[in-house]
């Protein structure tokens, strides 16, 4: 494991230990950069934004013999904001995708370092439609 910069080794001390989940997906010419949180948060000069409980990652599914693969979902997707993710879904097959763990300090709540926790790619892309809300689901696989 590499090492830790001393303000995040003491949030990892600390008694409560504010983390998030971020996502990183390198589509080509429109990176998408999301967090757990519901902040706009950035880092690295890279701004990840916050989708709250409006995101979900499942469990890694590893086993032997086969990729560990992970699905991921965006919920509550305004209709207008659908087409971006139907543009760029074309183009998802293969599309570099980072799980990265942030470690704040428990104090300041300052984002204190992002720590990788999974490297894939992109494998199926799928749009679930809105219905009466006018609000959809996208749900990603990767290996």
């Amino acid at each position: 494991m590499r090492d830790l910069p001393p303000a995040a080794e003491a949030a990892l001390m600390s008694r409560s230990k504010p983390l998030a989940l971020f996502v990183e997906m390198e589509f080509p010419g429109a990176p998408l950069y999301l967090n757990s949180s519901r902040l706009q948060l950035e880092w690295a000069g890279k701004v990840y934004r916050g989708v709250g409980q409006l995101g979900r990652i499942a469990p890694v599914k590893d086993t032997p013999a086969t990729l560990p693969q992970i699905e991921f979902e965006l919920s509550g997707v305004a209709q207008e904001n659908l087409a971006l993710a139907l543009n760029e879904g074309s183009q998802a097959h293969g599309v570099l995708v980072r799980i990265l763990m942030g470690i704040f300090d428990p104090d300041s709540y300052q984002l204190a370092d992002l720590h990788q926790r999974w490297l894939g790619r992109l494998d199926v892309f799928t749009i679930n439609g809105g219905g009466r809300s006018g609000a959809a689901a996208i749900r990603v696989t990767a290996e």
